[in-house]
This record gives C-alpha cells, structure tokens and sequence, in this order.
C-alpha cells in the first residue's frame, strides 16, 4: 500500500496539468483544435527529431521504434476487427488508432522521469518515436479512411512532416553533424512544451465534451482494449523475447510494460479533431481512461513492476 501510495503522489501532479487545461478551456476559452494542430504539425516532429537525434544508435535502440511499431500495429488491427464487429461508422477507426497509441508522449515521457529517472527517458522516447510513426502512417490512414478514399487517405499522410523529421534526425545522428548546444537548448525545451500542452489538450477537451452521455458499450470495449489487450500484447513480447528472440535488456521490458498500461492517448483528439472523425468520443475515450490510470497505474506498478 506503501509503495501504491508513494506512486499515485508522484503521478498527482501530471494530472494536475490536465485540470489546468480544463479551465483554460472553461474560462480563458482555449480551444482544442489549436492546441492539437501545433501538437500535430510542429511540437510532435520536433520532439521525435531531438529524441532520434540525441540517441546513441545501437541496434538494440534503434529497433526500439520499430517494435513499438510492430505492437501498435497488432494492437491496432484486432481493435479494428473487434470494433467492426460492434459499429458500421467511423467509431471503430478512431478507437483502432488512440487505443493502439496509448499516451505516450503527453503522460509517458513524464511519468517515466518520476517513475524511473532521467536514465529511462530516451528508451521512453524512442518508443514514442515509433509510435508516432505508427500514428503519422497507418494510424492516419485508418482513421482517414473512415471519411476519405484511398487517394486522400494517402495524401493525408504524406502531408504529415513528423515522418520527414524522424529520417532527418537520423541522417545528422549517422553523419555525426554537430549541432550547436543553443539550438540543442531549444530542443530540450521543446520536449517540457509538448508535454505540458499534451497533458492541458486533455483537460481542454472534458472541458469541450459537454453534457457526457455514457455508452456502456463503448466505455467497456474501450477499457478492456486499453488495460487487458494492451499488457497481453506486450507481456506476450516479453516472453518471446526472453524465452527466444534474447533481443532486449530488462530496461527494455521495463519500459515496454509501462507504455502497455498508459491510457488512449491525448493524440486521438489532435487526429479526431483534425480529420472530424468521431471527436466526442476520442475526447471521452481519452477523459475515461485517464481517470481509471489514475489508480490503475500505480496498483499495476506496485503489484507487478
């Protein structure tokens, strides 16, 4: 009880930046479609190019972001089957795209520096970095297929820059280009911004979902994809990779099974909000799932980590 204590007081705060957002929403009129453009097109890619620029590219590392991939991809493709099982409109692409990309940078980041310490945070960023890739490829292309053809879904995701970014960090990384410690200044403060924004866009969208009208359904399907589908995948990896593949370091694991047991990720709104696909509800999805991690987190952590 001790330790789940200890870490539910350390998570208090991040949760205290989603309030700030909610009344910046309520009375300062801060809309969330502003908020998740900048995220989108600006403070997403550069917070990926610094984590992959800053990296010491190993093998090992540099899978990192492919694996994260790989994960969100399965986890993506059986919410999207499961939930065509359950809605004919554009419910099921929404969820397959923020239940498979948990809230990795906006919560992720922060809580892996109160939870583990400046060692784990590029592990935590990189994994990111391969899932916002998931989100900047396959994710836009689900989710924009839900209102767009083929054609557009497409151009949807070649006009996204974070892909364009990613390789360009990688390239200064190989070449070993230096880069100036002011505008590496510049970077790292980028990183507080976007995660400080991320975590206000969540409370700027309770603030703008109204009167909730509760879907059992929905809340269900939503939280059984979230925190049982999620940590089944990942403690699934674990054990390939430990019993077989001998690919990764128990930090590896560590910080796999935290990313597993993070709420629908803040990004769905940005995504909803940006294509107008069922954006109440991501915005619910999001509000509901943070609340349960409230609790949910630290209990998991205690119990198993």
């Amino acid at each position: 009880m001790s330790i789940f204590l200890a870490l539910l007081q350390q998570m208090i705060p991040l949760y205290g930046l989603m309030m700030v957002g909610y009344v910046s929403g309520k009375y300062l009129d801060v809309k969330k479609g502003s908020i998740a453009t900048l995220l989108l097109y600006i403070f997403g890619p550069v917070v990926s190019f610094n984590s992959i620029l800053t990296s010491h590219i190993t093998f090992s590392l540099l899978s990192l972001p492919l694996l994260a991939y790989l994960i969100c991809t399965i986890v993506a493709l059986l919410t999207l089957f499961t939930g065509s099982l359950l809605w004919k409109d554009d419910t099921k692409n929404m969820l397959s795209v923020g239940i498979a990309n948990g809230n990795f940078g906006f919560l992720g980041l922060p809580l892996t520096l109160v939870l583990f310490g400046q060692k784990y945070f590029a592990l935590t960023a990189l994994f990111g970095v391969g899932a916002a890739l998931f989100v900047a490829t396959l994710g836009m292309f689900i989710a924009a297929r839900a209102r767009y053809n083929l054609r557009e879904s497409v151009i949807k995701v070649v006009k996204l820059p974070l892909v364009y970014a990613l390789l360009f960090g990688l390239l200064l990384n190989l070449l070993k280009i230096p880069i100036a410690s002011s505008i590496l200044q510049v970077l790292n403060n980028v990183n507080g911004a976007y995660s400080v924004l991320g975590l206000m866009l969540v409370g700027i969208a309770m603030n703008e979902l109204g009167r909730i009208k509760i879907d059992a359904g929905f809340t269900v399907f939503t939280t059984i994809m979230t925190y049982v589908l999620w940590p089944l995948v990942a403690l699934g990896f674990i054990f390939l990779d430990k019993s077989t593949l001998r690919l990764y370091t128990p930090d590896i694991y560590k910080i796999v099974l935290l990313m597993s047991i993070l709420p629908v990720g803040a990004s769905i709104v940005v995504i909803a909000t940006e294509l107008k696909v069922q954006p109440e509800k991501a915005s619910f999805a999001v509000l509901f799932t943070t609340l349960i991690s409230l609790i949910y987190i630290p209990a998991f952590i205690a119990l198993f980590m």
